[in-house]
């Protein structure tokens, strides 16, 4: 496996980790049954996705990657300060919308910066791109 394909799945991996973990963190303020049901559903995608990327890296004696502690921590931060202040269905659509802009822009740039890795790797980030966009259409009725 090339480097490039290693750190481009590292990535994908450590953003289903960020997307799993933010979901969790707002699914106790969720108060729509349809915004619960659309959250929980994406949650699983990106659990499949995640160990999807996960076997690959294992496949080749690799190990995923965690995001790094400063992100988990800010997300942390910001998601529990604004469901302080507002603790509705729409902060939480705000929120994972804003996760899913930075996760579609950090993945096309890994996309663009790992060029050199094979099209395995490049097929699950897209995946995790296209995950991403779904996911920005589903909560737009909830802006």
């Amino acid at each position: 496996m090339t480097h490039d394909t290693t750190e481009l799945l590292r990535e994908v991996n450590a953003g289903c980790t960020m997307a799993t973990t933010s979901i969790e963190q707002v699914m106790p303020n969720v108060k729509d049954e349809k915004l619960k049901s659309i959250l929980e559903e994406t949650k699983h995608q990106h659990e499949v996705l995640s160990q999807d990327t996960r076997d690959v890296l294992a496949e080749n004696a690799e190990i995923g990657q965690d995001p790094p502690m400063v992100a988990r921590v800010m997300g942390w931060i910001q998601i529990n300060a604004k469901m302080m202040m507002h603790d509705t269905d729409n902060e939480i659509a705000s929120l994972i919308t804003d996760g899913c802009n930075m996760g579609i822009k950090s993945l096309t740039e890994y996309l663009n910066k790992y060029e050199s890795a094979d099209e395995k790797a490049k097929n699950l980030t897209k995946s995790l791109i296209c995950l991403e966009e779904k996911l920005l259409c589903d909560l737009k009725a909830y802006l």
